[in-house]
Order: C-alpha cells, then structure tokens, then sequence
C-alpha cells in the first residue's frame, strides 16, 4: 500500500507540474477549473444521496421484531489497556444486565496492561486473558491484536461451540441493561444477521469537544445508520458497542485485520461475503468522548489513517461489483468510504463558491484575461454550470452539518444552546480538516495505535432504557401488530396482544 501511495503522489505533482508546462497558463487554468467542476459534481452526487437518506431518519422507529425469550449466547469482550481507572465499574455495568445469567461471559483482555487492570478484572470474577505473558504470536496492532490473542486462549473451536454472537466494547463503554434482550430478540426474529451494531451514545457532552463528538455520533445515529435500517441498507459497524455472528468471525480467522479500523474493514468483509449488518435502535452503549483538542486529533487522526486504508483498498473491488450486479448497497459503501474527507468538502465547496462570485463580480476583467489565452468556454462553462452547482452544494452542506446536527441535538437535549452548537461544531470541522490532511499523507502506517486515555466513571444522562429498562418495551411498541413475547418488570414471560 505505500508504494500505492507514492504512486498516486507522483502521478498527481507530475499532472499539476508537466501540463502547465506543456499548455502554459491555459493548461494551468484548464486544470484548475476542471477539478472544480469534477469536485462540484461529484459533491453534488454525494450529498443529494446522503440527503434523501437522511429524510428517512426523522421519524422515530418502533420496534420491528419480536420481544423473545433469552436463547442467544453472547460473549462480551471488553479491550483494556492499562484502564484501572474505569475498568471496574465496567464490568460492575456488564454485570447489571438484564439477561439470564448463564447465557454471557465477560471477557477482559488485558491488553500489555503495566497498571493494576489485570488485578481489579479478576477480583471481580470474570474472564480474564492477560496477553502479557506472550503465549501467543501477536497477530496485528493495538485493540483488534488483543482480542485476537484472546480468541486464541480461549480457543477458536471453543468459542464458536460455546457463543453465537461476540460483543465487542471498550474499557470505559457501559451499556443500557437492556442491550442483550433486544439484540437476541432482533438476532432471532431477523434471520440471524452476521452483525448488529447498537446505538452509539456519550458517557460526557460537558465539554464543548465532548459536546461536539456527542453530536456528530447522535446525527449519524439518526440520519445514517437508523435512516439506512429503514431502507434495509447495510448499517456501518462503529468500533464498539457491536455484535458479530460468532461463526463468521471464526470462519474467516477470527479478529485479524490490517488496518487501524477494524470495524470498518470488518464492515467491507461482511458486505462483500453478502452478509447483513443491522442497526438496533432501542440498545445503547456509552462511549467517553475526548473532551480535550489534542486527545481528540489524536484519535481521529488514527480512524482516519484507517478508513484511508480501507477505502483505497476496498473502492475498486467494490466498484466492479456495483457494475456487475447494480446493487445500490455497494454504491452506499463506496459513498461511505469517500465520505471522510467532509471537512475537505466543506472547505472547497465555499472556496469555489467565493471564486465564482469573484469571477461574477470581475466579469470583465475576467473576460479580458482569458480571451488573452483563450479560454472564454472556461468562464461560460462557470457561468452556466458551476455557480449554481455551488450553491446546491453550499445548500446541502448547512443541510447536513447545521440543520440535521440541530435537529438531532433537539430531539435529545432540547435546552442546549443552537448557536454554542454551530460553533461546537465548526471547531471540531477544522480539527478535522487538519487531521484528514495529515492522514491522507500518512495512511500507509498501520502500524502505530495510540492509546485514548478514559477517566468517566459516569453517565452525563437519564435515559430510561439505562436508568429503568424494565419498561423499556412499554415505551417501544413494536411495528407490526402481532402477539408478541415480551418482559415485564418482574422478569417473568408474558404474552402481550396488541
């Protein structure tokens, strides 16, 4: 992949280097000009897609399976690395949920922890694999290396006898108590799906960093992955708080992945073997945010060198497969992988947008310069096409990053400031667009996990699915008007007729 890299770097100096050269200033221009509109349509493409998607996610969605019995086995992995600090409130969270008993295993993978992490996991009597003491060969990097140490401890044949489906989270996440109870009903009811990802919340949004993460996950949440769910296309697996078909794991050799984001390349994996992701919107899992600037870089500089990797490995053969068989979940996927570079959009849409109202505004003189190297079908082109495609784009782009972040912020706050989050969230674009820049030039090294460091051992919240999840189906009906299997406060099995 880095020669890959280089090659795209030389075939790109050589194209804004040889051109002018040849051509001069007209060269030069075409060039320049051209991208433009490329990058103008092509944004144009992207965000009308992702727009009409988004329509599906303003309406909130009932439950659409059944409430089952508890039947599916889970083991819940949890990747900790030097995380006293949070890991036994961790496990005390698991601990409380609202499942029998018997049917999941806490697993903590005490990943080369130097700290007492190791110590406090089994003093709270749960599955421990310290992965210091090397009995394995270490398969990759950081989180996904760890819990493939793991599933060779425990056996690769043992683990897909024992468990359908393995959950995997991160040492600060706790979850709602009633997160297995609606994967194993989901699990059941929809066919046995290779991966159901839950909803991604925030243990903290006090912080204005924290704040602004919160609700780029909550928007997401909302207009991607539940909008996405309603038109049955492929949900995107979010790094933690994901559930995965135990066989398929181990058939394909288990948590071994290249990249930096083995979700993502996880993802890629399901949906080019045909396999179904689905969203579950009633099971949530609550993820610390970086609360500081440079944390936070730190971090998305590391999924962006990732989704990098994935996207100029996986966007070909993606490509040839939505020619050969026309279906639109491949093209969302490769809508997907180009959507990291936003904060690069968002940039270029307004610097083309203030060049064309230069050019507008400096029509003559314009006219003057261009006819010297004759190029007057450049301005015209930009007259007739480019502004106006501009200024869609410049439209669909406060579509996405101001009006759905506020709405999505609305629905779960209501009292929050609209102007503090705008703000929020610019500041956290131009992070982004600093990291996304860096990454582009770095993505080869898949090689280099950065720990994020975690502290919160609270909830900044009063959900009721996490507070109270005894009522929790009261408050989801399903869909679909049929006798359904449901639990009552109690914990008892009762039929309920709607």
């Amino acid at each position: 992949m880095k020669k890959l890299n280089y090659l795209f770097w030389l075939c790109f100096l050589a194209l804004i280097t040889i051109i002018p050269m040849l051509w001069g200033g007209q060269g030069l221009l075409v060039i320049i000009f051209t991208g433009l509109m490329l990058l103008s349509f092509y944004f144009t493409i992207v965000y009308s897609y992702n727009m009409i998607v988004s329509f599906f996610g303003f309406k909130n969605i009932k439950r659409d399976y059944l409430i089952k019995q508890d039947r599916t086995k889970f083991l819940i992995i949890v990747a900790a690395h030097n995380e006293e600090s949070v890991i036994r409130e961790t496990i005390r969270n698991l601990k409380q949920i609202n499942y029998d008993k018997n049917l999941y295993d806490i697993c903590i993978v005490s990943d080369n922890s130097t700290d007492l992490t190791t110590q406090i996991a089994l003093n709270e009597n749960v599955l421990v694999v310290d992965t210091i003491k090397n009995e394995f060969e270490r398969e990759g990097v950081g989180k996904p290396a760890g819990i493939q140490y793991a599933l060779r401890k425990l056996g690769f044949e043992n683990v897909k006898r024992q468990y359908d489906m393995i959950m995997v989270l991160d040492a600060d996440n706790f979850v709602s108590k009633n997160i297995l109870k609606e994967v194993n009903s989901q699990f059941i009811t929809k066919g046995r799906p290779t991966a159901i990802q839950t909803y991604l919340d925030s243990k903290n949004y006090s912080k204005f960093m924290s704040l602004a993460y919160s609700v780029v996950f909550w928007t997401n949440n909302r207009f991607m992955q539940l909008a996405k769910y309603k038109l049955n296309l492929p949900n995107s697996i979010g790094g933690t708080g994901f559930f995965v078909k135990t066989d398929w794991l181990i058939d394909k050799g288990g948590f071994k992945f290249d990249s930096l984001t083995e979700d993502l390349e996880m993802e890629i994996e399901i949906i080019n073997d045909g396999g179904r992701i689905l969203w579950n919107n009633h099971a949530s899992i609550y993820d610390e945010k970086p609360e500081k600037t440079k944390v936070s870089m730190v971090q998305r500089h590391r999924w962006i060198k990732g989704h990098w990797y994935v996207a100029f490995k996986q966007i070909l053969p993606l490509t040839k497969k939505f020619i050969m068989t026309l279906n639109i979940k491949y093209l969302d996927k490769i809508f997907f992988l180009m959507s990291m570079g936003k904060a690069f959009h968002i940039l270029l849409i307004f610097i083309v947008l203030i060049i064309n109202i230069i050019l507008l505004t400096h029509h003559h003189m314009m006219l003057s310069i261009l006819a010297a190297l004759n190029i007057l079908g450049v301005l015209h082109l930009l007259n007739d096409y480019m502004f106006y495609i501009t200024g869609i784009n410049a439209l669909l782009i406060i579509y996405s990053f101001v009006i759905l972040p506020l709405y999505s912020v609305y629905a779960k706050l209501r009292n929050i400031n609209p102007i503090k989050i705008v703000l929020f969230l610019q500041w956290f674009m131009i992070t982004d667009f600093i990291v996304q820049l860096f990454g582009l030039f770095t993505w080869p090294n898949q090689q280099t996990w950065i720990r994020t460091p975690h502290s919160k051992v609270s909830i900044e919240t009063s959900e009721e699915a996490y507070q109270t999840p005894g009522i929790y189906e009261h408050d989801n009906q399903p869909a679909i008007q049929v006798p359904e299997v449901g639990l009552n406060t109690s914990n008892h099995i009762v039929e309920q007729h709607k």
